[in-house]
């Protein structure tokens, strides 16, 4: 049990520190970049997104904000940043709306790079000449940004470092020949000619989990796609209470298991070890194999609370965010194979 807890969590942190960083901008660019923000009821979100693009470097050609029939005063805020509106319209069948949302927006691009990034992400101003500095340098025709997580609550601070240390367990080499293609969906940038090349979201049309989806499509073309950690140069704070990230995790845990079915049952028994390391730990008062229990799980879960800025203390609760994160995972199979449908966004897929 602990040398699986120990293995996942080094395999984890190798893979994380082995991408590139994006914190080394090359001035000078000229460019042409369009950025797409796919937008869904995101009224309060918006305006900070919004000014912060207004502060990047180089300074990119348009913003589309591509409403997807938001209730809200999504369309008036964009409106009032000099965004390019793009009305998604009703969803026709075998689409996800933000598939949907970034397909037309892409549409009405100018620019001979298209940057796709969700409405909750925040652009340091020297984001996207990172971005494209990576992106030139390796001929990429994806480049993905990971952002930092703000962790505000403490559901986020229970589950969201130790949700990532997981996922990096089973992204096994993502920027090599052989690896598995992945990229973040808050934050991607495509030469405009390989997004085409490959059918843009219109190839994933039906995909929940379409970063991963429209990276692995990109491989298979031929294009080079490359993950890079950016958490200095864009932050997202994703879910702000339980029951929303409860509805994201659970729209995408199972579907990423499916995605990377050894990798991700590798991970899934690990949580379980770390799930019951304190019950284990109680039954066996006296000797060094409750301290192993309890120290090997919390010390592989430290450098992911210190990337998110969360307090070292959570480490000593890792058997609580797995356990609660196992009960996640369960309810994502559920929804997904015994309802067939998921809701997300007010829709059901």
């Amino acid at each position: 049990m602990v040398g699986i807890q120990s293995m996942t969590a080094l395999l984890a942190l190798r893979n994380y520190r082995g991408l590139p960083q994006a914190g080394s901008p090359i001035p000078g660019f000229s460019e042409r970049v369009s950025i797409v923000v796919p937008a869904r009821n995101e009224a309060k979100r918006l305006p900070t997104l919004l000014e912060s693009l207004r502060h990047l470097a180089p300074e990119p050609l348009e913003v589309i904000v591509a409403d997807d029939s938001s209730t809200d005063r999504t369309r008036e805020i964009a409106t009032s940043f000099g965004c390019k509106l793009v009305d998604v319209g009703p969803l026709p069948a075998g689409w996800t709306g933000k598939c949907r949302a970034c397909h037309l927006g892409a549409l009405e691009a100018k620019g001979d790079w298209l940057l796709f990034t969700d409405a909750d992400t925040i652009h340091e101003p020297a984001c996207l000449e990172a971005a494209l500095s990576i992106g030139l340098s390796m001929n990429a025709g994806l480049t993905s940004l990971l952002a930092r997580q703000v962790c505000s609550t403490v559901w986020e601070r229970l589950l969201l470092p130790y949700a990532y240390a997981g996922y990096f367990a089973a992204a096994w080499a993502p920027n090599r020949p052989g690896g598995r293609a992945i990229a973040n969906g808050q934050y991607m940038l495509f030469r405009r000619s390989a997004y085409w090349k490959v059918g843009g979201h219109g190839s994933v049309r039906n995909s929940l989990i379409e970063d991963v989806a429209i990276a692995r499509t990109m491989r298979d073309r031929g294009e080079t796609v490359v993950l890079c950690r950016g958490e200095t140069v864009l932050r997202v704070r994703m879910y702000e209470d339980l029951r929303s990230l409860w509805e994201g995790f659970s729209k995408n845990v199972f579907r990423f298991v499916l995605a990377f079915p050894l990798a991700g049952t590798v991970t899934a028994l690990s949580g379980v070890a770390i799930a019951s390391a304190l019950p284990a730990a109680l039954r066996s008062p006296r000797g060094l194999l409750p301290l192993a229990l309890i120290a090997a799980p919390a010390a592989g879960l430290t450098p992911w609370l210190h990337l998110f800025r969360v307090p070292l203390r959570y480490a000593l609760l890792h058997p609580v965010s797995a356990t609660i994160f196992q009960v996640l995972a369960f309810d994502s199979v559920r929804r997904t194979l015994l309802s067939g449908q998921t809701v997300w966004r007010g829709r059901r897929y």
